[in-house]
């Protein structure tokens, strides 16, 4: 009887250590998948807001989520669209300025024309204004 309970109480810790191990690894499997998808939702927002930029939303920005590798590239994101966001403003600014020149030049009767001088279109008229149209 003695031996029967001790070959059923080894018994019994074998099946618990079992259901232990067996319980683990549910347990660790089921972290992996949560921690992949909470990493995996980050990249896909990141994606979307990067795509969203290239199609030309330029007041698009990444919320910096925290201080590893994705905050930090999200802050290169983020300066990375503030300097495209600037130059455009600047060529903006310098655009208007030559425009508002043109439009000065042909008010007072002075011809403007604007011949490429390198690359493949070296010598081609690009623009000229109404005054040396006229004429």
């Amino acid at each position: 009887v003695v031996e029967l309970v001790e070959t059923w109480e080894r018994v019994r810790v074998r099946v618990g250590n079992y259901f232990f191990l067996v319980f683990r690894r549910l347990c660790g499997c089921k972290f992996s998948v949560s921690f992949s998808r909470l990493a995996t939702h980050s990249l896909v927002k990141f994606t979307q807001r990067v795509q969203r930029l290239g199609q030309g939303k330029l007041d698009e920005r990444i919320p910096i989520p925290s201080s590893d590798e994705i905050g930090e590239l999200a802050q290169a994101f983020n300066a990375m669209a503030d300097e495209i966001q600037s130059a455009i403003d600047r060529l903006s600014v310098s655009e208007s300025g030559y425009r508002n020149l043109l439009i000065a030049a042909s008010d007072v009767g002075e011809g403007i024309a604007l011949i490429a001088d390198s690359g493949s279109a070296a010598g081609t008229l690009l623009f000229v204004n109404g005054t040396v149209r006229s004429n």
